[in-house]
Order: structure tokens, then sequence, then C-alpha cells
């Protein structure tokens, strides 16, 4: 790790501490885990998951954000977990919301109606059919993100639901889509 110390945030210069700043969640979660949970002590840790990788690369980072993040939830109980949820992603929602839903898809306007029918099966197509169960799923799956996209992300629900079921603060919210460099060299990913 870089050996920076926020106790002494002074004695470095801006340059500094940018040449030494940062380490390698892959190979010193570990050290950086111990190294967060003694950095203000008195004071609510709140840990955020924000990192990416592309493809097997992702369940290994996002493996190594859990062990850092369930090393600090043991070691600091006061600690809050954070994470950006993916919206190409399947949600459970409000039966409300799946009527509001239902009743947009009937009553939408001409120009999504022109849409569904130039492009049937792909774009603008209900999500969230059915009756069951009590809390309807909605399936945002994109499948060309592939098995390690959705692993990595299941990780991260995993840890946040058994977080909140262990009553500490957690916070998951679905993040804005994005051009990420991901999605715009993909030309599977690309709606024509």
């Amino acid at each position: 790790m870089s050996g920076v110390r926020l106790s002494s945030p002074n004695t470095l210069s801006d340059e500094e501490m940018a040449s030494r700043a940062g380490c390698n969640l892959l190979t010193e979660s570990i050290p950086l885990r111990e190294w967060l949970v003694q950095q203000c002590p008195t004071k609510r840790l709140v840990l955020g998951s924000y990192a990416y990788l592309d493809s097997a690369e992702f369940v290994k980072v996002s493996l190594a954000m859990d062990a850092i993040a369930s090393g600090c939830l043991e070691k600091r109980p006061n600690s809050a977990l954070a994470y950006l949820c993916s919206p190409t992603d399947s949600f459970a929602i409000p039966p409300a919301a799946r009527a509001a839903a239902a009743e947009q898809w009937r009553n939408g306007s001409s120009l999504q109606g022109l849409v569904r029918t130039i492009t049937p099966d792909r774009v603008l197509r209900p999500n969230a059919g059915g009756t069951r169960p009590k809390l309807p799923i909605v399936d945002a799956l994109v499948l060309q993100q592939g098995p390690n996209y959705f692993m990595a992300k299941r990780l991260q629900h995993w840890r946040a639901m058994i977080a909140a079921a262990e009553g500490h603060a957690v916070s998951s919210n679905v993040a804005p889509a994005s051009n990420t460099s991901r999605w715009l060299s993909s030309s599977l990913l690309i709606i024509e």
C-alpha cells in the first residue's frame, strides 16, 4: 500500500499525495481493509463498492470489495455500505409499479407504438408481466453483458441484503444508464 496517512495530510504536497495514493484491490484487499478500519475510529465508516473491470476480472474485484466490506463490518459494526446497482438487472418492484407500467404499455404514445412495431421483441416490451409473486420482478437483464457481470452484481446484492439483515446501514440505489467505454466498444450492445 502507499503508506499515505490521513492523520497527517499537511505533511505531503498534492503531487506527493497523488504519486503515493491508491492500491490494487485484487492484490492488497487485506492490507486495505486493515488500513480502513484504523481511520477515524470515532466516526462511522461508509464504504462505497464502485470498482469495475471487464469480464471475469469484475467478479474478482467484486469479491475483493466484498472481503473488504465484510471485514470492515466485522471490525467496525457501525460501518455502512453503499452500492450502485445497474439499471440492466433484475429488481423486485411494488405491484402498483407493475400496474402503472401495464397501463402505460396499453395507453402509450403513438411514437411508442411505432417503435414497438418497427422493433418487435427488441425494445419497449413488457418486462414485469404476470400476477405473481407479490413483489413482481422486473427483468431488465442485457444478456450480452454475460454471466461474469451478473455474478459480480449478485455478490453486491447479496452483501447488501446480508448487511441490512444484520442491522447495518446500506445504500443500494439504481444508477442511471451511462455510456461507459464497455458499452460504447461493444457492437453487441448497440441498438440499431
